[in-house]
This record gives structure tokens, C-alpha cells and sequence, in this order.
């Protein structure tokens, strides 16, 4: 008998595509299923009714208030509540939420299809490298200790850059004493600070994007669900375990001594051997090389108009 299954959702964008594998199997089983959530787009090709998520937290209810066409208008009397939780101590971030979930991680599938629709609309010949900067904000203390090293996170993305002519485009989503960077610098040809893209816009450059290059958070995830190559730089807080599932071309870069006190407090040691890393990106970044060049034309990204 098909059950009526509540999925409560997490608040992070990162979260919320992981939970796509749980959701899939779900409906594999032949449940209906609800979603507790933030990020409604994020299930836009699933047979499932999304709710929204009671939220004072700044980005999320910021897109829950850009999308209120994606939520579902009538909630059926609901069988099982199932609240997604995890500790990841033990592997994966995805692997414990489908655990805690009655899923099947060995058969975990978070992949996700971005439409044609969904455009970015940069212009730009030369192959795009996203960019993720390094931020603090006051909702989380915890970025202060999973921030990879400063100077290293600046010197192996120059090195990266230097390997083509990549157009950079730096993403962010800035507001003075809330959210602000930490990163050194670095001279994009595009910087998107103030949240501009749409989660569909943000998709939709990810899935045409060439690299992605960022700390442990979103973009790894994002990344890994279109397909995109990327390149993940670790801290303190976890180490590259935490983002180990997904079938994507993917380099994390671990620090010497990788600690995993999941602890926004202890001050873990974030020393990098920087030589071996750079030619590991080289390595990553001319197979990236040969894999967008062997393309098929109609896989071309249709940049659309500039923003």
C-alpha cells in the first residue's frame, strides 16, 4: 500500500541536492512523497509535492519567496514523517542522511537534469571557471574553521587559472555584517556578489561551466549533481570523506593532517602541501581540457543574454 511520506527537509542548498537520492528511492518504492523545503526548484524533474519550510535564515528565504509557483497547493493526511538528519562521522554527509533516512546509500543518485530554460544568460567565448570565495556569516559560526588555509586557497587557484584561458566568474551572496568574504582578491571577469543569480541561473552556469573551484559547502555538491568537474579545497571542520559519493570528475585537495571534529571551535591545522596539489590540478584541469573539446556540438552551452 502506497504510503503518504513527509520528507522534512534541511535548510542548506548542498543538503537539499543530496536529498535528492533519498527522495528518488522513495518514490521508486512507490510512495507519495512530500518535502519540507527551501529550495523547491531542486526537485523540479520529481514526482514530489514540495512544502514550504518555516525559515528565518537570509538566502533561503529569500529563493522560497522567488518561487512560490513550485510549491504544492493541498497536503494529503501524511503516513510517516521522515526528518533528515546526519552526523557523517563515520563517511559521507550523504551516506548518514540516507542511512538516517531508510535509504540505500550504495545505489545513492542525486544527479539532476538543469532545462534549457534555465539560462544564465553570460556571454563569454572562452570556457567558464566558477569561483567560489571564502566567506563568514553570523548563521553559521562554522565556516571559520572549515575555510581551507587563505594563502593556499589563493595560490592553487591562480595556478589553476593559469592553465587556460578561463573566463572567471566569482560567486557570492554578500550583505555587510552578514555575510562578507575572507579570501584574498582575485581578478575575476565577472564578479556576481549580491546573490544576482536565481537558483535556475546558478544551475544553469554550474551544468555549462568547464571547472568549478571551491572550499567544502554548495558548490561541491552542485557541481557533482550537473556534472561539472570541481575542484574542492579542505580546511578544518571535515575532510573530503564528508563529499565522498557522487560520480562526477571531482579533486579534492586534503590538508596534511585532516581533521573531522565536526567542531566550530577547535582550531584544526589547515597545512597544505602546496606542490604536489598544484600539479594534481594541472593534471585535473588538462582532463577537463580534453573532455569539454570532445564534446558533441549539440552539448554546446547556449550562454544566452549577458546579465
Amino acid at each position: 500500500m502506497n504510503q503518504n511520506i513527509m520528507v522534512q527537509g534541511m535548510h542548506g542548498m548542498g543538503d537539499t541536492i543530496h536529498e535528492r537520492a533519498i527522495v528518488k528511492q522513495h518514490i521508486e518504492r512507490g510512495d507519495n512523497v512530500f518535502i519540507e523545503t527551501s529550495w523547491p526548484q531542486i526537485f523540479h524533474d520529481l514526482d514530489v509535492k514540495c512544502v514550504t519550510k518555516a525559515t528565518d535564515l537570509r538566502t533561503q528565504a529569500k529563493n522560497a519567496k522567488r518561487a512560490p509557483g513550485y510549491y504544492a497547493g493541498r497536503i494529503l493526511t501524511i503516513d510517516q514523517y521522515i526528518r533528515i538528519h546526519y552526523d557523517g562521522r563515520e563517511g559521507s554527509v550523504l551516506a548518514s542522511m540516507m542511512k538516517n533516512a531508510g535509504t540505500d546509500p550504495t545505489r545513492a543518485d542525486f544527479s539532476m537534469p538543469v532545462p534549457k530554460t534555465w539560462q544564465h544568460g553570460i556571454k563569454t567565448d572562452k570556457p567558464i571557471l566558477i569561483y567560489r570565495p571564502l566567506i563568514q556569516r553570523t548563521e553559521w559560526a562554522g565556516n571559520v574553521n572549515r575555510n581551507p588555509d587563505l594563502d593556499a586557497y589563493w595560490i592553487l587557484f591562480n595556478h589553476l587559472r593559469k592553465q587556460r584561458d578561463y573566463y572567471v566568474v566569482s560567486i557570492a551572496d554578500l550583505v555587510p555584517d552578514v555575510e562578507w568574504m575572507v579570501s584574498h582578491p582575485v581578478d575575476a571577469d565577472l564578479e556576481l556578489h549580491k546573490g544576482e543569480l536565481t537558483f535556475e541561473q546558478l544551475a544553469s552556469l554550474f551544468s555549462e561551466a568547464e571547472l568549478v573551484y571551491t572550499a567544502a559547502g554548495f558548490p561541491v555538491i552542485l557541481a557533482k549533481a550537473v556534472g561539472t568537474p570541481v575542484v574542492t579545497v579542505f580546511g578544518g571542520y571535515e575532510d573530503s570523506r564528508s563529499f565522498e559519493l557522487g560520480d562526477s570528475p571531482w579533486l579534492p585537495i586534503d590538508v596534511i593532517k585532516p581533521c573531522r571534529c565536526f567542531s566550530v571551535r577547535h582550531k584544526c591545522v589547515k597545512d597544505i602541501e602546496l606542490y604536489p596539489a598544484m600539479e594534481r590540478i594541472e593534471e585535473f584541469a588538462h582532463a577537463s581540457i580534453k573532455e569539454a573539446k570532445s564534446r558533441p556540438a549539440s552539448e554546446a552551452p547556449d550562454t544566452g543574454a549577458a546579465v
